[in-house]
């Protein structure tokens, strides 16, 4: 009977620790944990990087009808890919995975996500431009627009 009660105790405690470790998480959740596991750059050391380091790699996680509408950062390290498409397409074009990578979206949200999986996925230099793309507009910095 004792060993019943033990078998059935044990069964619960991994059934209770099971369900909390499948307890849904929120966007701000998984944002959070995110920040947590990445580096950010600030505008300006993303303008020096810019300057000083031309095999940076700057990747644009925004949607097209946004790129299109606002412009991008007018650099010549510059590529698209939308953060939908970054885990199927990153290795196309990214073959190093110690390559220096700074992923940036409007306000620095997806392209946090989007740092977190490429690390996730063995790159090892990425950096997340924290203020975003409309941060950059804001200051008069750089900005291109059609292709």
């Amino acid at each position: 009977m004792r060993k019943l009660l033990l078998t059935l105790t044990l069964t619960l405690l991994a059934a209770v620790a099971a369900a909390d470790s499948l307890k849904l998480k929120s966007y701000q959740d998984l944002l959070t944990a995110a920040k947590s596991r990445t580096r950010s750059i600030d505008t300006d050391r993303l303008r020096r990087l810019l300057d000083e380091s031309p095999d940076v790699i700057l990747i644009d996680v925004r949607m097209p009808n946004e790129i299109e509408s606002m412009g991008y950062i007018d650099a010549p390290q510059q590529l698209v890919m939308p953060r939908g498409w970054l885990e199927m397409r990153i290795a196309n074009h990214v073959l190093e995975r110690d390559a220096k990578i700074v992923l940036y979206c409007g306000a620095g949200l997806r392209s946090t996500l989007a740092a977190d999986t490429l690390q996730q996925m063995g790159y090892t230099n990425v950096w997340n431009y924290e203020e975003g793309f409309l941060t950059w507009k804001q200051r008069g910095l750089p900005v291109a627009t059609g292709n």
